[in-house]
This record gives structure tokens, sequence and C-alpha cells, in this order.
């Protein structure tokens, strides 16, 4: 069966946020159909979506958080939207038979927003791609590296 994986930042990228999160949301929560199942991580403007919807006043004055006020309606982010915005996670593991195609050799994938630092600060926790390494991996690094 097929999958869809989007890689954060849901809002901020149109002009009708509010209106793709919720059509993400019902997606994501669908059975898996026809078209597959559908999942989503979490990205920085996710993140800066939930602290302007959570009371972060500062955050809602900036014209590009303006359209969070949570509510009903296309205009801003029900309750429901919040809560399910809140439990994306950061990673989504895709098993390797699921990611490769057929010949190929198989290899797991790890889906984040932005990505991972390979050398964890010098933490020396596992090896990379381990569940330790990926343990030490901050929130802020994989929703906002660069480089």
């Amino acid at each position: 069966p097929s999958a869809t994986i989007l890689v954060g930042d849901l809002c901020n990228k149109g002009p009708r946020s509010a209106e793709t999160v919720r059509y993400v949301r019902k997606m994501c929560q669908k059975e898996q159909g026809d078209g597959g199942r559908w999942y989503a991580v979490r990205g920085n403007h996710d993140d800066a979506a939930l602290e302007a919807a959570c009371g972060d006043e500062g955050r809602r004055a900036r014209e590009t958080y303006r359209w969070v006020g949570t509510g009903e309606g296309a205009d801003g982010l029900s309750d429901e939207d919040v809560v399910w915005m809140g439990s994306l996670p950061y990673t989504i593991s895709v098993p390797g038979t699921t990611a490769m195609a057929e010949g190929k050799k198989e290899r797991d994938v790890l889906v984040v927003h932005a990505g991972v630092a390979c050398d964890n600060g010098g933490g020396g926790a596992g090896t990379v791609g381990s569940r330790e390494w990926l343990e030490c991996q901050s929130t802020a690094t994989m929703v906002t590296l660069r480089k």
C-alpha cells in the first residue's frame, strides 16, 4: 500500500494555513483507503503556530501567526486542530521494506522536518541511526537544522 508522508510546516506556506492543517488532520485520521495512509511530522512553523494558539501573545502578534486564533472555521485553528498538531511526532521511521523499490538494498528511512546532527554534539550515544542516538537528538535540531 502507498503512503503520503508530509515533512512539516503544514502552515505559513500559503494563504490558507488553517484550512490546510484541517485537511491534513482529516487525511491523517482517515483509515487507509485506496489512496494509502497519510502521515506528518512537525516542523518549526507548526511549533510556532502551536505557541501562538496556546497563548504566546508575542508570537500571535506577528503578521505570520495572526491567522492562528482558535475557533471553528477557515480563519483559525479549532481546538481539535491544536490538539492534533501538538500530537505530531518529530520523527517517523519507515522500515526498509516499505521505503525501497523492489530489487534495491533495503534501508530504513528516518523522516524529520529539517535534519539530525550526525555527531550528536560529541555525546557518543550509540551509533548513527540507533535508538540511543535518535533519543539524544534535540527537537530544535530536527525542526531547524539548515546545514
